[in-house]
C-alpha cells in the first residue's frame, strides 16, 4: 500500500501438477531465507549478482506431484528444475527481481527489477524472518484436506485471505457458488452444465464462471477451482 497505493500485494501459491527427474536434477523449489541471511548479506549478494549465492541463501525443498506451496508476499522464492505447476496469485504483477540477467539471457532494466520504487525499497520488500527448513515447510507447504470424497481443499481462507484453491474429481458434482471462480481442467475431457447449456472441456482449458451463476454441474472431470480474495 505504501509503495504502490494498492490494496493487493503478491502472495501466490504453487500447485505441483507434475514433475520429472532429468539428468540427476530432482524436482525442487527455493523458498524463504535461511536463518543466517540478513538484509546486509542479501544486498551484498544482489550487488555482486551472485546468483548461486542468492539461491544458496534460500531453503531448497524437493516437491512431488500434488504438493501445494503457499508463497506469501515478501518471501523470496524461485522455481527449480523439473517442476510443472499451476500458479495463482493476488491480482497484481509486482515482482521484485534480483537477477539483472534472466535465465533466458535477457538483461533487465532497473525499472523492470524494482518497478520504480528504487533498489533500497526493493530490498525492504523481502521478509527476513529466520526460519529453519522444518519451520518453513510446516508453515508454507500445505497439507490437503478432504472435504468430501470428490472435493479436496488445497488452500483455505484460513491459510490466506488472498485466494482459495480446491480440487474436484467427480463423475457428477454440483458446485455451488457465491462468487466468481476459474476452473483449470486437468482431465482429458469433461463437461460443465449451467442452465440448459453444456460446455465440453478438455485438459488445460481455463473456464471463467461468473458470479451470476449460483451453481454449475461438473461431469466426468478433474479440475482445480480458483477462488478470488475473501470478501
Amino acid at each position: 500500500m505504501r509503495l504502490f497505493r494498492s490494496p493487493f500485494g503478491k502472495t501466490e501459491c504453487w500447485h505441483i501438477l507434475d514433475t520429472r527427474e532429468d539428468e540427476g536434477e530432482t524436482p525442487e523449489i527455493y523458498l524463504g531465507f535461511k536463518p543466517y541471511v540478513t538484509k546486509e548479506l542479501w544486498r551484498e549478494l544482489f550487488e555482486k549478482q551472485d546468483i548461486k549465492g542468492m539461491l544458496d541463501a534460500m531453503h531448497k525443498i524437493e516437491v512431488k506431484k500434488g504438493d501445494t506451496v503457499l508463497v506469501k508476499g515478501g518471501i523470496p522464492h524461485a522455481i527449480g528444475a523439473n517442476c510443472f505447476l499451476l500458479e495463482i496469485q493476488e491480482p497484481t504483477d509486482y515482482t521484485m527481481r534480483v537477477e539483472r540477467v534472466t535465465v533466458a539471457g535477457d538483461t533487465l532494466t532497473d525499472m523492470q527489477m524494482h518497478y520504480g520504487v528504487g533498489f533500497e525499497a526493493m530490498l525492504d520488500c523481502f521478509d527476513y524472518i529466520p526460519l529453519t527448513r522444518e519451520e518453513l515447510i510446516s508453515k508454507f507447504v500445505l497439507t490437503p484436506k478432504n472435504e468430501t470424497p470428490n472435493l479436496q481443499k488445497l488452500v483455505d481462507y484460513t491459510d490466506t485471505p488472498c485466494f482459495k484453491l480446491e480440487k474436484v474429481q467427480a463423475s457428477d458434482y454440483t458446485l455451488k457458488l457465491d462468487s466468481f471462480v476459474t476452473l483449470i481442467v486437468l482431465s482429458e475431457n469433461g463437461s460443465i452444465e449451467f442452465g440448459n447449456e453444456t460446455l465440453n472441456v478438455k485438459r488445460a482449458d481455463k473456464v471463467f464462471v461468473p458470479s451470476t451463476l449460483d451453481e454449475v454441474k461438473l461431469k466426468n472431470i478433474i479440475a482445480i477451482i480458483c477462488y478470488p480474495p475473501k470478501a
